[in-house]
């Protein structure tokens, strides 16, 4: 850190922070996710699907990941995406990840 920069961290930290550390379950793969989901909301002509003649358009925002299991690759839904914030997409996709493996074993 700079010298110029010393001086301004203690009271950055103090307007920034109450707690220096916390603990963060997400992870960098789940990290794009989010942004994603909010694209697709923001874009929805984007969150389609070719049907062979004609293209589906979708109303609700879902992310799928995929997940390897023992006996193969698995590709549980994150529902509803749009709504979620990077913690809480990053929890149901731990959560559905643990299903897939256990359902799958």
């Amino acid at each position: 850190m700079s010298r110029l920069r010393q001086p301004e961290t203690p009271r950055l930290r103090a307007q920034t922070s109450v707690r220096p550390y916390v603990r963060c379950d997400a992870v960098l793969t789940k990290s794009p996710l989010a942004p994603c989901a909010q694209a697709l909301r923001a874009k929805p002509e984007v969150n389609a699907s070719w049907m062979g003649d004609f293209i589906r358009y979708y109303d609700d925002v879902d992310i799928t990941v995929a997940v390897q299991t023992p006996n193969g690759l698995m590709v549980p839904i994150v529902k509803h995406a749009d709504e979620l914030g990077l913690l809480e997409i990053s929890a149901q996709v731990k959560a559905l990840a643990k299903k897939v493996r256990i359902w799958r074993a």
